[in-house]
């Protein structure tokens, strides 16, 4: 097909190699992926569609600055080391924090905890329990936001290369802009669809401040706000790509930050990333964070008035 303006497509395809540059740049690695965005939409505008030199210039330099420009707007989400950031703004009380891989984001918490395993985990707590005096639970769920946002994104932009590309091989047409563009945003809502893309649209403070308010709510649906000083939970969440120990303000939630609190958080996501649990090997990472936390907590605990022994909610919530 001819090309009747490169330079509308130079700049869409410099757009396009704009996406994988900025997941570098959510990454902390700004330069690189700045740099390999430019160098991707100048090769494919000078080398694999042979078009003009100064197309290809074009391309670098929309690709540079899609590369930088997209994170803030979520699309790559902003740099990793945001993330620690915004969840202490949103969670006071955390106590450690830790990651899972992005695979996980499209996993259910039932596959990785069947109830056998849900069984055990709270044959696990029960013994902690009486051995520290703490009260420990543990969540997992699949997603704490509908994340609306993350599907328009998608939307936008797909709809802004489709605009591209028609201006650039059909500008004598002018009804077939806004009909590609329009199709294009059609089909990028429903790519959204898929956990991963909608994981990639969203950006970290969002994931962050929304896994900060599940943990948040987690602790107090599972009872562990009955006593302050005494609760401590361990809370995954899979889309969000995070693990979370939370703990109670003047207890276990005061014990300061540190090593020891970051093996527990470590250990649970590593159990998590174990896939199915095969062999046991993922439900022994959750067992040693569990039992971590609850040596952790009795050293912390407040001298406010224990929880009493009445009844409580099952101590593991699996929410699919």
């Amino acid at each position: 097909m001819q090309v009747a303006d490169p330079a509308a497509l130079a700049i869409g395809l410099g757009l396009l190699a704009g996406l994988p540059g900025a997941s570098f740049v959510r990454r902390g690695r700004r330069v690189l992926g700045a740099a390999g965005a430019a160098a991707a939409g100048a090769a494919l505008a000078a080398g694999v569609l042979e078009l003009p030199g100064s197309a290809g210039i074009l391309a670098a330099a929309a690709g540079f600055a899609a590369a930088l420009a997209l994170p803030g707007f979520g699309l790559g989400r902003f740099r990793r080391r945001s993330f620690g950031t915004a969840f202490a703004r949103g969670s006071e009380a955390s106590l450690a924090v830790a990651r899972l891989p992005d695979r996980l984001a499209a996993a259910r918490p039932s596959e990785l905890v069947d109830p056998a395993d849900r069984l055990r985990l709270e044959g696990v707590i029960d013994e902690a329990e009486r051995k520290s005096g703490a009260e420990l639970a543990l969540a997992v769920v699949r997603r704490t936001g509908p994340y609306e946002g993350a599907s328009w994104r998608l939307a936008a932009w797909c709809a802004a290369l489709a605009l591209a590309a028609a201006v650039a091989f059909a500008p004598g047409e002018p009804r077939l802009a806004p009909a590609a563009a329009l199709l294009a945003a059609l089909g990028g809502r429903t790519l959204a669809r898929a956990p991963l893309l909608r994981r990639f649209a969203s950006s970290e403070a969002e994931l962050a401040e929304n896994a900060a308010r599940g943990a948040s709510d987690a602790f107090a649906h599972l009872g562990l706000d009955r006593a302050p000083g005494h609760g401590v939970l361990v809370f995954a969440a899979l889309f969000e790509g995070r693990v979370i120990v939370l703990g109670d303000p003047g207890g276990a939630g005061a014990h300061p930050p540190g090593k020891d609190w970051s093996e527990v958080a470590a250990a649970a996501a590593a159990g998590l990333a174990g896939g199915r649990l095969l062999a046991g090997g993922g439900l022994e990472g959750l067992v040693a964070a569990l039992e971590g936390a609850a040596a952790l907590a009795a050293s912390g605990l407040g001298a406010g008035a224990r929880p009493s022994p009445g009844e409580r909610p099952l101590p593991v919530r699996i929410e699919d």
